[in-house]
């Protein structure tokens, strides 16, 4: 049973095109809440330049690509400066290890979901149990993704939470 799911921000909340997230987006986002399921950013930003999720609420929030993690309270779960060199390692660790956020909600990694469109999305779609890419996503990220749904534009997100019978 899918407990949390992690979305990516330009590109896949936001349309590039509209620069907004589709109200069918914002519909599946409160649903997805009101059944419990944690939802959750992912995102290459760092906090100060998330700036256009409207009034949509969040459990928690991973920023700068991992680097900093925290709660929708603002309360840190991990902070940390990922060299460059140590990305494949981390990634080869995080298969085996939870994930801050996860062990901070007490959520297994097999209970995970995530959607994401970038070449900086990959190594989160591979992680999650059931990684996501939109229809809008690059070929090489479409490669790695268990599915693939149609674009931000073209109500993405809500066609896949549909297909998964999560809203």
């Amino acid at each position: 049973m899918v407990k949390a799911i992690f979305f990516d921000i330009d590109g896949t909340l936001v349309s590039f095109e509209t620069h907004k997230i589709p109200a069918s987006t914002q519909e599946a986002l409160k649903t997805l809440r009101d059944k419990g399921i944690k939802i959750f950013i992912a995102t290459g930003r760092p906090q100060c330049l998330i700036n256009n999720l409207g009034d949509l609420e969040f459990d928690g929030y991973i920023t700068v690509n991992g680097s900093y993690c925290f709660t929708a309270g603002h309360q840190p779960i991990y902070k940390g400066c990922i060299p460059q060199e140590d990305i494949e390692r981390l990634i080869t660790f995080q298969q085996s290890h939870p994930v801050p956020v996860l062990a901070y909600f007490d959520i297994d990694l097999k209970d995970t979901m995530a959607f994401g469109d970038g070449g900086n999305d990959i190594p989160m779609l591979k992680h999650v149990a059931t990684g996501i890419a939109m229809g809008n996503a690059e070929p090489h990220v479409k490669a790695v993704a268990d599915y693939v749904t149609t674009s931000v534009d073209e109500d993405g997100i809500a066609n896949a939470l549909k297909h998964f019978g999560l809203i």
